[in-house]
């Protein structure tokens, strides 16, 4: 195996997240061999800065890596931007990197797998990344000790390259291209809707800043796609309701990792029954993602919206007049 690809974990204020997922780094055999970045945003309220030094005080007195590397922002500049901009430099400086935030805890098999991975796969370009993180729906017997293509970006815990980062941009929301692409909102309205509309509320507010849905369908745009385990290797305890986006989901939290994971075969898995349950990992069900699919796959779905908004200015132009 080549030499080992520096580990970027990003936080900001959740000090019992960040220390367990340290720990559970630290039980990897190959941290010793591996460069540890941490990136601290500053707080953007005066509230939060108790919390962000007492994260700060804690990496500071991080050991059981090769090395360790603070990037401590002394301003404010966004959780969203103060990451790009960490894995840019680290990707420039190294060529590969291996990210997960500070809520991801990774098994004793996470470090060996991505890290052979990243050099099995640097040259074929159509990897963009190696996911650790497998949705518990996704598993099934006959993919044990395999390696499966999904066609999108998971950021519970992966690696890539910088040649491959480079094709992508997380700032650039693609949803105007995935829209006219027949192929591209056929798969994703029969799978995954939710997805799409995801792309779309992005894309209208950018503010919500979902990074991982726009890298997901440039990577499918390009016709890419990611590499996973048949089982997780990771799992995400920050879903207690408390973050930012995500509601609270017992399952995932307790969600099994696989300790002694090996791959006995590198040849990918490209099986539509995978990538379809992948896909629908935590699909909502309700007529609303019918109505949703309908208007997609009948280009109506910004007229509906304009119909949507006439009829509600209208509405309320009639009850200011008393007339309804």
């Amino acid at each position: 195996m080549n030499e080992c690809a520096p580990i970027f974990v990003s936080v900001y204020t959740r000090l019992d997240t960040f220390k367990k997922c340290i720990e559970a780094l630290k039980e990897n055999s190959l941290a010793i061999h591996s460069e540890l970045y941490v990136g601290s945003d500053a707080s953007s309220r005066a509230e939060d800065d108790a919390l962000v030094k007492e994260v700060r005080d804690f990496a500071k007195g991080i050991t059981g890596f090769k090395q360790v590397h603070l990037i401590f922002r002394e301003q404010n500049i966004g959780g969203f931007e103060s990451c790009i901009q960490a894995e840019k430099m680290i990707l420039e400086k190294h060529g590969k990197i291996i990210f997960l935030e500070d809520d991801v805890i990774a098994s004793k098999s996470f470090l060996s797998f991505l890290n052979e991975a990243l050099s099995r796969f640097k040259d074929d370009q159509s990897v963009f990344s190696i996911s650790a993180y497998c949705p518990p729906v996704a598993y099934a017997p006959q993919w044990n000790n395999r390696i499966l293509v999904a066609p999108f970006h998971c950021p519970w815990g992966y690696a890539t390259w910088l040649d491959r980062y480079q094709t992508i941009s997380p700032r650039f929301n693609p949803y105007p291209q995935v829209i006219r692409d027949k192929t591209s909102v056929n798969y994703i309205i029969r799978n995954a809707p939710f997805m799409l509309e995801a792309l779309r509320d992005d894309y209208f507010n950018s503010a919500l800043g979902y990074a991982d849905v726009r890298l997901s369908f440039q990577v499918m745009l390009r016709k890419m796609g990611s590499l996973y385990p048949a089982f997780s290797l990771t799992r995400n305890i920050g879903l207690d309701g408390f973050g930012m986006r995500m509601p609270r989901n017992d399952e995932l939290i307790k969600q099994s990792i696989c300790d002694d994971y090996e791959v006995l075969n590198w040849e990918k898995v490209v099986d539509a029954d995978f990538q379809t349950r992948f896909v629908k990992n935590g699909m909502k069900p309700g007529q609303r993602y019918l109505i949703v699919s309908f208007l997609y796959r009948t280009g109506m779905r910004e007229q509906f919206d304009f119909i949507i908004s006439s009829a509600r200015k209208v509405k309320k132009f009639l009850k200011s007049r008393r007339l309804l």
